[in-house]
């Protein structure tokens, strides 16, 4: 049965579906900050491979780092079984292992846990039997959107069967996905779905549950493709002619860009045209040459 909690029962109950996890732990949270009361929660399962542990965030598409920062990447690059989505639209929040699910207004940032007013549903969703068709419809369309989503890192665990295949020994895991440095420098990227490395049977065992009655078509409920990542919007650093997804607001690579802001003069002299990488004089305000500019 769904039950409405906020306060320290909400702060408890967000507490134990990550400890408590045994062979499913789902999070979903635009904006995810770890402080040192997080990362125990989580070290718990940092050795065991038993756990998916998949993570999805969202927001901030031209500073993917304000969602999640790239010491928070590297912290979950160590667990042995573990997928993490980027979602560009995502402003929905949600908690999960394999018997209880949470939808809420919190993200996964102390602040929030500390200063904010916040409140959520709890539901079951035990794979038992008695499920609470609450959190089975959000456990459904939350795989959903991961499925929709970008896998930016994704990392399996490896066996070596024994006694007849009856039983298996952990043997270290490997790293199946990684864009994670790509993403954090404004690289370009391919999209692939995250169930193309991870064990998708954990996150299908409720595609039978009962759907909301009510159905949505309009574009604004489906996950949004990030801008100018195919091949036909790549361009070039102005400055470096390194590769990068066309922006004619952000035409510089993250590393000319660091040493741009130092001074931030829009019309410094540069190198290159933003979009079609010829050598030509352009700046910040002007990042294309005329030919493209005027295509």
């Amino acid at each position: 049965m769904a039950k409405f909690i906020s306060g320290k029962e909400l702060v408890e109950a967000v507490d134990d579906i990550i400890y408590n996890a045994k062979s499913r732990l789902l999070i979903i949270s635009p904006y995810i900050r770890l402080d040192e009361h997080f990362k125990k929660l989580f070290e718990k399962h940092k050795n065991n491979s038993d756990i998916e542990i998949v993570i999805g965030f969202g927001k901030n598409e031209e500073n993917i780092s304000r969602s999640l920062n790239y010491e928070d990447f590297e912290f979950f690059r160590d667990f042995p079984n573990i997928g993490i989505v980027y979602i560009p639209n995502l402003h929905a929040k949600y908690y999960s292992n394999e018997n209880i699910g949470l939808v809420t207004s919190i993200n996964l940032l102390d602040s929030s846990f500390r200063n904010n007013i916040e409140f959520g549903v709890l539901g079951e969703s035990s794979l038992l039997g008695n499920n609470d068709k609450f959190d089975l419809a959000a456990f459904d369309f939350s795989s959903k959107i991961l499925k929709d989503g970008y896998a930016v890192f994704a990392r399996r665990p490896n066996y070596k069967k024994k006694f007849l295949g009856l039983a298996k020994d952990y043997v270290g895991s490997t790293t199946e996905w990684d864009i994670i440095d790509d993403l954090v420098s404004n690289r370009k990227y391919e999209k692939h779905n995250i169930f193309e490395f991870l064990d998708r049977e954990k996150f299908v065992a409720f595609d039978k549950s009962p759907k909301p009655a009510r159905q949505f078509d309009q574009d604004q409920y489906e996950v949004q493709n990030v801008k100018n990542t195919s091949n036909e919007d790549s361009a070039y650093c102005i400055r470096c002619r390194t590769e990068l997804s066309y922006n004619t607001d952000r035409p510089y690579c993250y590393s000319c860009y660091q040493v741009w802001v130092n001074y931030a003069n829009p019309k410094y002299q540069e190198n290159f045209c933003h979009s079609c990488g010829k050598e030509e004089r352009t700046s910040m305000d002007k990042p294309e040459c005329y030919t493209c500019y005027s295509s």
